[in-house]
């Protein structure tokens, strides 16, 4: 049998972020026999899936993160690392701030397919913010293919021309609905009460701002002026968990202490959640940047 063609996935990191997520779920479910996924990352630490992923048979490679004063030694870290490995049939580069930089590269080094994939509208604030915009510029011409998540993606990644002109290609984020059956576990077994419903990872993206304060405005409602005291019977304390790390909570309702600390039982990092969320009635899922 002919060994599989393998394509080279570029990330910031293989932990369990929604862009992470969403490729695993396709290699999981890949004929791994013809096609293969390696990543190259840019972090010299372990990752969520890293072990998962190497007993799929993929690779893991690594180059500094980027940090726009070490431009010059990025760029040459980025071609020593395709000099020496550019054996892919395709580079997909998911993080596009930098990608109008790796992706040059890689097509130079005999890569026959590049793609720029756009998963989010949104960018940092502040001048990170301004430097991602400018690197992105005229990313839309130095990739074969053009992948997007939304219409709003494209056009913050690739410029509104780009999408105008059909050039992108929208791609549907591909979910494993198999994992969200029942799988007979018990909410308490899962560390769960009933009616509790577990929130998204707390990031800009998310909007978890807006859920957090709604709820700090129905406890406000409830007779918790200022949300200072903290109502242990609250359907609202019952009702939200969110799910990820209580600091970048506390970023988001900083005079809320109490609040955060009665809302906040961390389910920490999982990979299979489907078997808690099956048993919901209900759910927020709310993104800052939704539009088709």
């Amino acid at each position: 049998m002919p060994e599989p063609i393998r394509i080279l996935h570029v990330l910031g990191t293989t932990q369990l972020g929604g862009a992470e997520s969403r490729i695993m779920d396709l290699y999981r479910h890949v004929d791994r026999e013809r096609v293969q996924f390696d990543f190259l990352v840019h972090t010299g630490g372990e990752g969520f899936f890293d072990k998962e992923i190497r007993e799929l048979g993929g690779r893991i490679f690594r180059v500094p993160r980027f940090r726009f004063y070490n431009y010059f030694s990025y760029k040459k870290a980025v071609k020593d690392f395709f000099e020496k490995n550019h054996e892919f049939r395709a580079v997909q580069g998911h993080i596009t701030s930098t990608a109008a930089i790796y992706l040059p590269i890689a097509k130079r080094a005999g890569i026959p397919l590049i793609i720029a994939h756009a998963r989010s509208a949104g960018v940092d604030k502040g001048i990170k913010g301004v430097l991602t915009r400018l690197l992105r510029r005229n990313l839309s011409k130095k990739a074969d293919f053009l992948f997007t998540c939304s219409e709003l993606a494209g056009i913050s990644v690739f410029g509104r021309k780009a999408v105008e002109a059909g050039k992108t290609v929208f791609v549907p984020n591909a979910i494993d609905c198999e994992a969200f059956e029942d799988d007979g576990l018990r909410r308490g077994d899962h560390g769960v009460r009933a009616g509790d419903t577990p929130l998204r990872r707390a990031l800009l993206a998310a909007d978890q701002d807006r859920l957090l304060r709604i709820a700090a405005l129905v406890m406000d409602m409830e007779g918790e002026p200022g949300g200072e005291r903290a109502n242990h019977d609250s359907p609202v304390q019952e009702a939200l968990i969110p799910v990820g790390v209580q600091h970048e909570i506390r970023v988001l309702l900083p005079r809320r202490g109490n609040l955060i600390d009665a809302l906040h039982r961390a389910l920490g990092l999982r990979r299979r959640l489907g078997g808690l969320l099956c048993q919901k009635t209900r759910f927020f899922f709310r993104l800052r940047f939704c539009k088709r």
